[in-house]
This record gives C-alpha cells, structure tokens and sequence, in this order.
C-alpha cells in the first residue's frame, strides 16, 4: 500500500511540552489540490505502520497519525533505517480504521521487489520459513525486539520462529506478509502461488483459486513443520 501525507509539527501550549507531530494522510489544499507530501505510508496494520520520510526521526519519538473513521492516534516510533521508519501504535487501533485507510491506498512494487529480493538472495534449496523471516528482517534494519514490538508479541517468539522452533499463528502470518508487502505464499514457501494448469477441455481453475490452494498449503505445512510438497490438497466441485 502506498498512502501520501503530510508531516506538520505543531508548538503545544506549554512552552515545556515538546512539540506535537502530526502525520495527515493525504492533504488537499483549500484550492482542492493535493498539498507537498513529506510521508509516504508503506503499510499499516493494526498494531504498527510503515512510512517512508526524508524528514528525520528519532526512535523513542511519538507521532499523532490522524486516520480515517479513528481520529489521531498515538505511535511510538520503534526503528529508523535511512528514509524508513517503523512505528508502533501505543493502543492497537481497529480492523475498521485499517480496511478505511487501506482503501486509499495503491500497491507498493518498490516495496514488494525489496521484499522479494531478500526472500531470494542466497537462498539454498532446503530454505527455511525462519530463514527467510531473518533475512527480511535484517533488510529492512529490523532488530528481532522491534519487529515483535510492531506485531505485539515477544522477541522470544520471534527468536522461535527465526530457529524454526514454532511457527507463528495465521493472523501473524499475514502481519508479516503485509508489513513485508509479499503473499503468504512467497513468506511461507518462498515462491510466488503457482497458477494451476489448464483442464484437458481448455478451461481454467476460478481466478484465485489456485493461489489460495498454495496458501492453505503453505500454512499447513507450516503448522506440521514439514514442506508443501508432502501436502495434498484435493478439491471437488
């Protein structure tokens, strides 16, 4: 996703308080005309967002994100890594607000070819869903406490997944495909959902169906701690 916004800083009343940091999404001028964007929104889930700024920011800083249908909402900013800054709602904020602001947004192919490079780099043939996880970790700067600071869990779970010591839940799954910006599939598999093959009569699978088979693939075998090639999945229709 890809959400446009302003980043003003406002004096607060008391000359002791520090300023106040205000992240608008998508300002339009009283002509109705977009104003200068300084912040793009890369991604946003329910606990943490991803923004792109040359503005810079410290870690520790709180912003006051103004979301649609939720108002200003306090993030803690967890990471910085160049123009990337990794932030983390102190109160989790609703799907709702989520799905609203996600309707402005379009996709982000910087962000999924960075994602998907990393997913490949040097990858060997037995390549883990830990190994994978760690090198989109560390290409993105993340330490293991603030990736799990961003999805609410502990470092502790992160650690396990890394070691392939446990496999996170299918809600976690997609906050990591999400704040990453590739498919399940390419994080649990580490290839993009296969589109299956034609019928002999020359007539496809429904659109959707053959990647969302991979999925549920994926996810299974990353349940049982084995690989996709020992999952069947058998549809009839």
């Amino acid at each position: 996703m890809r959400i446009e916004g302003r980043l003003e800083t406002r004096p607060q009343g008391d000359r002791r308080t520090a300023p106040r940091r205000e992240l608008h999404l998508r300002l339009t001028s009283i002509a109705g005309q977009r104003a200068v964007s300084n912040v793009m929104v890369l991604d946003l889930s329910q606990t943490g967002v991803l923004l792109q700024t040359s503005t810079r920011l410290a870690a520790g800083e709180t912003l006051q994100i103004n979301l649609p249908h939720a108002g200003f909402q306090a993030a803690e900013v967890v990471w910085t890594s160049g123009e990337f800054v990794g932030c983390h709602f102190e109160q989790p904020i609703s799907s709702a607000a989520v799905s609203a602001a996600r309707l402005r947004s379009g996709p982000s192919a910087a962000m999924r070819s960075v994602s998907r490079a990393a997913i490949g780099s040097g990858a060997p043939a037995d390549d883990s869903f830990g190994a994978r996880l760690r090198r989109l970790r560390s290409q993105y700067n993340l330490s293991q406490s603030a990736l799990a600071k961003l999805l609410n869990v502990s470092k502790l779970s992160v650690w396990k997944w890394e070691r392939d010591d446990a496999h996170p839940r299918r809600a976690t799954v997609t906050a990591l495909a999400n704040l990453f910006a590739v498919s399940e599939s390419e994080l649990l598999t580490g290839t993009p959902a296969q589109p299956a093959a034609s019928a002999e009569t020359g007539s496809g699978a429904p659109e959707g169906l053959a990647e969302l088979v991979e999925e549920c693939k994926a996810r299974i075998a990353a349940h049982l701690g084995t690989t996709t090639d020992k999952v069947d999945i058998s549809v009839s229709l």
